[in-house]
């Protein structure tokens, strides 16, 4: 591996548990990283009232269930289920109120 080191990257499943990803350069560690760069990015709160309907995009669940395949150190793909955060609704499952 060379003078950069062994890294190890673990990306969490819909369900919970972790998947690792041992003995990768660090550009391939910087790789995976950036495949999951959107589920580490903040959300901004949305206001909502009460009254409005479940999040259109997501169903209302906050959330929905994605595969992504990340590549192992010796060319392998390991395929993981994620959940993906719903942007419109910042995760809440509500409607966002309309300004």
């Amino acid at each position: 591996m060379g003078s950069q080191g062994v890294h190890v990257v673990g990306i969490e499943t819909a369900a919970g548990s972790k998947v690792s990803l041992p003995f990768l350069t660090r550009e391939q560690a910087n790789a995976v990283h950036a495949g999951f760069a959107d589920l580490n990015r903040p959300m901004e709160p949305r206001p909502t009232s009460p009254g409005n309907p479940p999040c259109e995009l997501c169903d209302g669940t906050g959330a929905w269930e994605e595969r992504r395949g990340s590549a192992t150190a010796s060319g392998g793909v390991v395929i993981t289920n994620i959940l993906v955060p719903c942007e419109l609704c910042a995760g809440t499952g509500q409607m966002p109120d309309v300004n």
